[in-house]
């Protein structure tokens, strides 16, 4: 695999990287209304299907195991900051990594990032955990980074019928 030359300088890498790792923090300490603050109109986030329903390529065919637009986010971090989300109560806490942070492309001031994640819920002396990969379309504002779509592909074969994704991803 060849590497793309000079996509970005190593300040553009720190600061994504950063902003990727800031991001992670907010939504481990459920401070869900700065977390949405992030996001630019029109915005999406996405938790695309396991891997083994995908076929090559991007999955504009695909049903979404969630696809929230703008609205449907502040509805989705409304409901989980209200207290009255049955599958968030007690609510659960998390611990995110986030690794292998890449810039895969540059478009004027619009950044394509793919970074590899795992995420741990725990909640009621249970424990689950989420693998897979995150893609985020940013934009590079005067305000700093703004995410204008994240996508999230999961690499589980499979997700228990007993267990929905309750957290933000």
């Amino acid at each position: 695999m060849s590497l793309p030359l000079n996509i970005s300088a190593p300040s553009l890498q720190a600061r994504v990287s950063d902003f990727l790792i800031s991001e992670a923090e907010l939504l481990d300490n459920r401070e869900l209304e700065t977390w949405i603050g992030l996001f630019d109109q029109p915005a999406q986030y996405r938790v695309l299907p396991l891997q083994r329903h995908l076929v090559e390529g991007e999955p504009h065919d695909s049903l979404f195991i969630i696809a929230d637009d703008y609205g449907r986010l502040r509805e989705r971090v409304d409901s989980l900051l209200s207290g009255h989300s049955w599958m968030e109560t007690p609510p659960s806490r998390t611990r995110r990594l986030v690794s292998n942070v890449r810039i895969k492309s540059r478009d004027g001031e619009q950044l394509t990032i793919k970074s590899n994640f795992v995420v741990h819920q725990f909640r009621n002396q249970q424990t689950w955990y989420f693998v897979g990969e995150a893609t985020h379309v940013l934009y590079d504002s005067p305000r700093g980074l703004r995410i204008l779509k994240r996508d999230i592909r999961l690499d589980h074969e499979t997700i228990s019928a007993q267990r929905r994704i309750s957290i933000i991803l």
